[in-house]
């Protein structure tokens, strides 16, 4: 029986939408993806006496909460554990429930799109690492002695570099330091492609779900890690 050709079109439709439509947000989470703004409503935190000063003191008028997470899975059964290998998810992820604002001007708020972005260039690293490592050798057991490490070495490095760029902002007050660091991590950004996040890596993290039902979390990990 052939489809009229409306029922087919609208078929594929629904189907682009529906993969399309799959949450990069939560209530109280939203997951990094390309040309994605900072809104006024990612702030649901009050503000705290501790940014009141520090408007004061240094201009500061956002507390942008952003998390470098990640999660290791394993198979379910032991039995697969080396035909499966271990499956590490990270994602950049906004923390609206603990971000607070004074202001709504989008200006200010673009400014911390870019600590968002500083997160997103971590958790590429870390992909890129493991990625790696378990190719050279296609073993069970890689991703695991690894994870911590690698995660560990990603969220120094965003702590590093998003320190690095809140002092040029607002200690060193470079005029120049948000249009510097916009064109640097953009060109960052274009050559890490291959490693962004993904709607698996998102959802993983947003829903603290298994995706794959022949997975769970890794009970044990070898060490402890450093972004949470």
């Amino acid at each position: 029986m052939r489809l009229p050709l409306l029922l087919v079109v609208f078929l594929l439709a629904a189907h682009v939408l529906t993969a399309q439509s799959l949450p990069f947000e939560s209530a109280t989470r939203k997951a990094w993806q390309p040309n994605q703004n900072v809104l006024a409503t990612d702030f649901q935190a009050a503000p705290s006496e501790q940014l009141r000063r520090l408007e004061k003191q240094a201009g500061l008028l956002v507390d942008s909460r952003v998390s470098l997470s990640s999660v290791l899975d394993v198979p379910r059964r032991k039995r697969d554990r080396g035909p499966m290998l271990e499956k590490a998810y990270f994602a950049a992820l906004w923390l609206k429930d603990q971000s607070a604002t004074l202001t709504t001007d989008t200006v200010e708020l673009a400014k911390h799109r870019i600590i968002f972005d500083l997160a997103e260039l971590a958790a590429r690293q870390a992909r890129q690492s493991l990625q790696q490592l378990q190719d050279s050798t296609q073993a069970y057991g890689t991703v695991y002695i690894y994870y911590v490490p690698v995660a560990n070495r990603a969220c120094a490095w965003y702590y590093e570099q998003t320190a690095a760029y809140t002092k040029a902002l607002y200690v060193d007050k470079n005029p120049a330091a948000y249009a510097e660091w916009r064109k640097l991590v953009r060109v960052a950004l274009q050559a890490t492609a291959a490693y962004a996040t993904t709607t698996q890596d998102a959802q993983r993290l947003l829903t603290n779900q298994p995706i794959e039902p022949a997975y769970e979390k890794s009970a044990t990990t070898l060490g402890a890690l450093g972004c949470k």
